[in-house]
């Protein structure tokens, strides 16, 4: 039997007696524009779902879940599933899924974050520029001008080429 035929036996067993939606138990927050992605006229999801046709979690743990017999997928919002006992539900036919590398992005974006904050000294600047701030207007004056002139703290030097202009 093909993965295309389980599948489809599997979902033509599912009692929809009650209402022609599939019914999704969302725990913890899940993104709404992933939830977005199911049709409202085909899917119900959300944290008051009864019975669920499937599951999405993102840290809640399903460890001790005991699943209803209309369950036939547990999703996992992020890369591992040691938060769901996924070999006792392998035992009873119930697929886990994960989503590796979903946040690529996000870890690229902090790592050059970091890498861009931790060459360019932004930390002390800020912190130099919080400093002047609360300072009175003539002494504000008076350090930005010598900052202008890289006479002032490092954190605030014009550098080399700042200084050729």
């Amino acid at each position: 039997m093909s993965t295309d035929e389980i599948i489809r036996n599997a979902w033509a067993n599912v009692d929809m007696s009650r209402s022609n939606q599939y019914k999704i138990l969302t725990l913890n927050n899940i993104a709404s524009v992933g939830l977005e992605r199911f049709p409202q006229d085909r899917y119900r999801c959300g944290g008051d779902v009864d019975d669920p046709h499937a599951i999405l979690v993102r840290s809640a743990n399903l460890l001790s879940l005991t699943p209803n017999p209309n369950l036939l997928a547990v999703g996992r919002a992020g890369a591992g599933t040691n938060n769901i006992d996924g070999p006792k539900l392998a035992e009873l036919g119930i697929p886990v899924f994960n989503t590796p590398g979903a946040n690529a992005n996000a870890v690229k974006e902090l790592v050059l974050s970091g890498l861009l904050i931790s060459t360019r000294n932004l930390v002390g600047a800020m912190n130099f520029v919080r400093d002047i701030t609360q300072s009175s207007s003539d002494e504000f004056s008076k350090t930005v001008e010598d900052g202008k002139n890289g006479s002032q703290d490092e954190n605030f030097q014009a550098g080399h080429s700042g200084l050729l202009v």
